[in-house]
């Protein structure tokens, strides 16, 4: 039996992430992630096995959803910042390395739980690390997720500035750039202005090309930044376009369905992989084709339903609503309402 909407929301927050993890990840932390925790201090070894920790968060999240483990990786969080205010030397540099890369985690969280606060103080903390380490690629990755935080917030003219920042520094590697360029690209197709949309997407298409031109560029932590995904958030900008003006949509529809298509099992799967199916739903309804708009949200909700993903369930609860208006006592539209109930 499906879970209700409730049901899945608690189920997914009720979670133990390291009860679920694979054994060989919860043997991971060790004797150096006990000492870690338990006495505040940490050494080389210790800063590879918490870099190994937040690999194994990294794959929970994709495949539970952000809030099975928002809980437990901030209160990993937690003990990373004391060991911060301990350490010196090179493993300090070491450390803030990874801390910085556990507080972007950890602020992605928020901001996909729906907790817009607490992701913003998350990112502050990850640009104070990344500063000290000027880590300008780490920079960039935050200026862009705040962008995002802001347009969740309906702050378009911020999400703009926060895009053209992350493009601004030489020193930033070609996919934040791109995915700044994406950011600025979005919030000229919400403000309507499409002349400024498409030569704002043609630079992204340029630094797209930079980025699998130069994979020095690529940073393990980002393992998410593929040619696949910028072509995904292309299709998101083509969408935000399409819901005003009808011509987009095919091109929406081409970009979005060929890049979820071409993501590999695990994150077409995940949360944040569902939204990309969230958005084809939206720009399929707006185009008129309502068989193929209930079809990618029946299988979007099951993704909602598994990781009890807030976004995910909003986008498809919004749709529903438009479509049950537009649509009465379709028996189609009335599935996708039992599926979200």
């Amino acid at each position: 039996m499906a879970l209700t909407r409730r049901e899945a929301l608690t189920n997914a927050g009720a979670i133990a992430p390291l009860a679920i993890m694979p054994g060989s990840l919860l043997g991971l932390l060790g004797e150096s992630a006990a000492r870690v925790t338990t006495h505040h201090r940490i050494d080389d070894v210790g800063v590879d096995a918490l870099a190994n920790l937040l690999a194994a968060y990294r794959a929970a999240d994709d495949s539970l959803g952000s809030l099975a483990v928002l809980a437990a990786a901030r209160s990993q969080l937690t003990d990373i910042e004391r060991l911060v205010t301990t350490t010196s030397g090179p493993t300090r540099t070491a450390l803030l390395d990874v801390a910085q890369q556990w507080s972007q985690f950890a602020a992605w969280l928020c901001r996909d739980s729906g907790d817009l606060a607490g992701a913003h103080v998350l990112q502050l903390q990850t640009l104070e690390w990344a500063t000290e380490i000027d880590d300008r690629t780490m920079m960039g990755t935050i200026l862009v997720e705040r962008g995002y935080a802001a347009l969740q917030s309906d702050s378009v003219r911020t999400a703009t500035a926060a895009g053209q920042a992350a493009q601004r520094h030489p020193g930033t590697a070609s996919g934040q750039r791109a995915g700044g360029a994406q950011l600025e690209a979005r919030a000229y197709a919400l403000m309507g202005d499409y002349p400024a949309m498409e030569r704002t997407l043609g630079r992204a298409d340029h630094l797209v090309e930079l980025f699998e031109d130069h994979p020095q560029d690529r940073r393990p932590w980002a393992y998410w930044m593929s040619p696949t995904l910028f072509t995904c958030d292309r299709g998101v900008v083509l969408a935000a376009a399409a819901m005003t003006n009808p011509r987009y949509c095919a091109p929406a529809v081409t970009a979005l369905k060929s890049g979820h298509a071409a993501l590999p099992e695990s994150q077409r799967s995940s949360a944040w992989g569902g939204l990309y199916l969230a958005h084809l739903a939206n720009v399929h309804a707006k185009a008129g084709d309502l068989e193929q708009s209930i079809a990618t949200a029946l299988t979007c909700a099951d993704i909602a339903t598994r990781t009890g993903s807030p976004r995910l369930i909003a986008m498809l609860t919004q749709l529903n609503t438009g479509l049950a208006r537009r649509y009465p006592g379709d028996p189609r539209v009335m599935a996708l309402t039992e599926a979200l109930t």
